[in-house]
């Protein structure tokens, strides 16, 4: 693979998937404005065991194929037999638990939106070998168009049951519609996955890889919902709520990247595990990109934070904005930690990660513990923002010293580009305080703001985004032309 392919498979994935976070956060913008924060507050409880749900359907066999060059249809009938086999036996669970779960909430009208909503598993399993295949062979523009057209469907339907007074069903519906019609364009534009056979050998190969990164997954997806269930459970659904539509928020930059991370980059990587050398050359090169950018997109949501809630959700939803800050700065570092992954993954260290991850949640679970026995949820928020930080600095030391690349330029890049967006950020909080500017005139210090970030950081010469702007421009000419 080229360097104009790579950055051409890159350009696509982050416009399909930001596209795609676009309009789900708009749809979300709007039922939230309709439905308040105690409806949210329970879509937010249900939701965390169908998300549960689907990391161990998937059970990171998606990136076992994508590693696999030498995959064949016998591989794809397997996988997508076990997904869908362990789907439903996952949705039965839910449905055998959701009494119990409904009385531990004192909410019983949970029991049947939990139901419902475990719907969504197996229909969603009917969806994984497709996109495995979409992204083994970077075909990111599809991918980009299958997904927007299922959210805009879906995201009509629920508007219009929202609007009839339908209340929390129409958030359930917009995930069944959403994964239905997703897995009906895919079966229908890219096919079935053949004759249905299991194979033992695959199987196995498949899932040693798959194993480490589903624990991982799974260990993620926990703590990261555990945060919502624990606020649900000994503060109130509506703080519930508030911390959902925060991470809703954090989650359209954050998901953009993590896709590209476990898509994009961890596929067109693996097209240089084999030359050590470029590998490096390659991967220092995109995630500095990438993580600038990231950067700037936290600094500009924490900056802006009250204006932004108050924007999209209105004055009622003002109790989010605490949330928000903490999350988008957290993301910064799990954004970083992410990126990391891909080098044990590109090499089969998933077990690494696995371990790695294990610690992490360990030193998090004491915050989590206190947070609860004390009920401060500042101790709760503190406690997962340190733990970011410091896991983030563990999988950078982890993975450059077990596969022998350079430590400390990623260490001092990471730094460098902490300080350009701190310094940015108190620059222009003193010159607004300075000059009495409040409310949604701050939004005129924008382009000083970002501008002084980019320039600061070619100052500092880790990045020179009119020099990257034009390669990409120059790419993107170049694949027209062709």
């Amino acid at each position: 693979m080229n360097k104009e392919n790579l950055i051409f498979s890159l350009a696509w994935s982050m416009v399909g998937q930001f596209g795609y976070l676009a309009i789900a956060f708009l749809v979300n913008i709007v039922l939230a404005r309709l439905l308040g924060a105690f409806v949210f507050g329970q879509f937010s409880i249900v939701m965390a065991f169908v998300v549960i749900g689907k990391v161990l359907t998937e059970s990171g066999m998606s990136g076992a194929l994508i590693r696999n060059q030498k995959a064949v249809d016998l591989d794809y009938s397997t996988i997508f037999l076990f997904n869908l086999g362990l789907s439903l036996a996952i949705m039965l669970l839910i449905i055998l638990s959701s009494s119990s779960l409904a009385q531990a909430y004192g909410d019983l009208g949970l029991r049947n939106l939990l139901i419902v909503s475990s719907l969504v598993l197996p229909i969603s399993a009917c969806q994984f070998v497709q996109n495995a295949r979409l992204v083994k062979n970077l075909e990111f523009k599809k991918k980009a168009i299958y997904e927007f057209s299922s959210i805009t469907i879906a995201s009509i339907i629920a508007i219009v049951f929202a609007l009839v007074g339908f209340g929390i069903w129409s958030l359930i519906l917009l995930q069944i519609i959403t994964a239905l019609s997703l897995s009906i364009i895919l079966w229908h534009f890219e096919g079935g996955v053949g004759k249905l056979k299991f194979d033992g050998d695959s199987f196995k190969s498949h899932y040693k890889f798959g194993m480490n990164t589903t624990a991982t997954a799974l260990t993620n997806s926990f703590f990261d919902n555990l945060y919502q269930l624990i606020l649900g459970r000994y503060f109130s659904i509506v703080q519930a709520g508030f911390f959902f539509q925060a991470k809703k928020i954090q989650e359209v930059p954050s998901n953009v990247f993590v896709s590209l991370s476990h898509g994009a980059v961890f596929s067109s990587l693996t097209k240089y595990q084999n030359d050590h050398r470029q590998y490096e050359i390659m991967f220092s090169r995109i995630i500095t990109g990438l993580l600038v950018i990231y950067g700037a997109v936290c600094m500009v949501i924490i900056f802006f934070s009250q204006n932004i809630i108050q924007i999209v959700y209105g004055e009622s939803w003002k109790g989010t904005s605490g949330y928000l800050i903490f999350l988008v700065l957290a993301s910064f570092f799990f954004i970083q930690e992410m990126f990391n992954q891909v080098i044990f993954k590109s090499y089969n260290q998933t077990h690494i990660i696995f371990r790695l991850e294990l610690l992490k949640k360990s030193i998090l679970s004491i915050s989590i513990v206190l947070g609860v026995i004390l009920k401060d949820i500042q101790v709760l928020l503190y406690g997962f923002l340190i733990t970011n930080m410091a896991s983030a600095l563990v999988n950078l030391y982890v993975s450059r010293k077990r596969n022998d690349f350079q430590f400390s330029p990623d260490l001092r890049r990471l730094l460098l580009i902490l300080t350009a967006g701190t310094a940015s950020y108190l620059l222009h909080h003193s010159i607004n305080l300075a000059f009495q500017i409040f409310g949604y005139w701050q939004f005129l210090s924008l382009p000083t703001l970002v501008g002084f970030y980019f320039v600061l950081l070619k100052q500092l010469r880790v990045f020179d985004v009119k020099k990257e702007l034009t390669m990409i421009r120059d790419v993107f000419l170049k694949k027209t032309i062709l």
